[in-house]
């Protein structure tokens, strides 16, 4: 009979998607308590997504988070990812944008890749947290992130995140050819802020030929999609000087941001 922790989550794990035996999600919910008990932070996960989404169980949000918790706190980097998702959308907990990007940078630590575009876009919007691109970019630019690993959604927020970083020097330099390289390739999957900002590129020629038809295309595609500066711009009588402001405002929130950030660590070098 298995004995190990992994062991036991194994056994789980099989009777749960029939692998070598009969599928029986209730036998799998048994072998997933009884390494829970144990320590399996990965049993630990599957119970709290069992309770998540109602498979086997009654749907019961407490219990899941109480599960995630346990595998999060065992150093599951999944767990860790799912708990984040939790406190984001106060499942099971109470919102909480800070413990949330507390999870995923833990599972980031372990290459959880989910878990660090999440993180990084937290930091960039700087929504509910202090924004900070340098922590944007110290989590994106290592790392070569492939779709099949983290699923096309994540992959492409990542390089619509790098592209606009290179395009307006947040957190790095500028390199408009980086830009374009980064953009392009989420625009072209639906990505409605890659493709605006695409479109503003070739509006305005930087780092592109200048092609104002190409920009229109690219607006229209990112306005279909609902991005809410395409929706403005299109409505605007004045696209030109609707254009020039955006830059200007990028521009001067990347000079503002550098300052800040600077600022800081000069702060924190005097302590």
């Amino acid at each position: 009979m298995p004995r190990t922790p992994d062991e036991l989550y194994n056994w789980g794990v099989a009777y749960y998607n029939g692998h070598g035996v009969e599928k029986d999600i209730s036998s799998a919910l048994e072998w997933f308590e009884e390494a829970d008990k144990v320590g399996s932070g990965s049993a630990s996960r599957a119970l709290g997504l069992c309770y998540l989404y109602g498979n086997g169980v009654e749907k019961n949000l407490e219990l899941a988070a109480k599960y995630m918790k346990r595998g999060a706190e065992a150093d599951n980097a999944e767990a860790q990812y799912n708990l984040g998702m939790m406190y984001s959308h106060g499942e099971g907990v109470e919102k909480n944008p800070t413990e949330a990007l507390k999870w995923f940078e833990k599972s980031a630590k372990h290459f959880y890749e989910r878990g660090r575009i999440v993180a990084a876009n937290m930091y960039f919007r700087g929504r509910d947290i202090p924004r900070s691109f340098k922590k944007a970019w110290s989590l994106l630019y290592r790392y070569t992130y492939s779709n099949s690993d983290i699923g096309e959604g994540h992959y492409y927020d990542a390089q619509c995140l790098l592209g606009m970083m290179y395009l307006h020097g947040y957190g790095t330099s500028q390199d408009y050819e980086k830009a374009e390289a980064c953009l392009k390739l989420a625009a072209d999957h639906g990505d409605s802020e890659a493709q605006f900002w695409l479109g503003m590129m070739y509006y305005s020629g930087k780092g592109v030929p200048q092609d104002y038809n190409a920009a229109l295309s690219w607006f229209q595609k990112s306005k279909e999609n609902g991005f809410e500066q395409a929706v403005e711009l299109m409505q605007s009588s004045d696209k030109r000087n609707y254009i020039k402001s955006t830059w200007e405002k990028a521009e001067q929130e990347a000079e503002e941001a550098r300052e800040a950030e600077n600022d800081k660590e000069a702060g924190e070098g005097e302590e």
